[in-house]
């Protein structure tokens, strides 16, 4: 049974070949206008009104900034992932998060045995964690990028850092590399390369699947 929390995950920014984080900011800044107007028309209405002191937050462009602010954060935080983001086409960004479970073959044995290989992926709208572990050794991502109109379909790749467990053989050192992997949506699994450099040397596939 797979426990995650060995290695601690550590969210970083990743790029993706979208404008939307451009464009999002405005978005959310137009609704965030919009609401504070329509607040103080609706309070005007119905003839309420608030303590003076209150009244800077629905009437004031300090509102309109701290709303957007606020959306802003939930966005990046959650909004994201909200299917209707993404039929609208406001969100392109693909969402990763969760656990992975799957098989690795390695250059190290030759590609003659598959290893079982877990990935614990946590994403926000702007920031991602990738740890990967197996029986002998843990990494973690320190750079990472999205492409959507890569042509050979979605694509996550990142840069990372390995640490062996005191159970791997000594020749195991820490190292860095490098993974890319394809993203299937019909099936919700991941499939790539990796490649290690330097005092390793090695590449492998990758063969994922989401856990329900």
């Amino acid at each position: 049974m797979w426990i995650f929390g060995k290695i601690g995950e550590i969210l970083h920014s990743y790029s993706i070949d979208t404008d939307e984080r451009k464009k999002i900011p405005i978005y959310l800044a137009i609704v965030s206008v919009v609401l504070i107007g329509i607040f103080s028309y609706m309070m005007s209405i119905i003839n309420i009104s608030l303590p003076w002191f209150l009244e800077p937050l629905y009437l004031s462009a300090p509102s309109a900034i701290t709303l957007s602010f606020f959306l802003s954060f939930h966005y990046d935080k959650y909004l994201w992932r909200l299917p209707i983001f993404q039929l609208l086409g406001i969100s392109k960004t693909p969402n990763f998060n969760g656990n992975w479970f799957g098989i690795i073959n390695t250059s190290y044995d030759g590609h003659n045995e598959s290893h079982d290989v877990k990935i614990n992926i946590t994403q926000q709208w702007q920031t991602i964690s990738i740890v990967l572990e197996t029986q002998y050794s843990a990494s973690h991502s320190f750079i990472a990028g999205i492409l959507i109109n890569e042509h050979r379909g979605i694509t996550l790749h990142y840069g990372y850092k390995n640490e062996p467990f005191s159970n791997a053989v000594q020749t195991m050192h820490a190292h860095r590399g490098t993974t890319w992997l394809i993203f299937n949506e019909e099936t919700d699994s991941l499939e790539g390369e990796y490649y290690s450099g330097r005092d390793r040397i090695t590449h492998g596939i990758l063969k994922l699947k989401r856990e329900k």
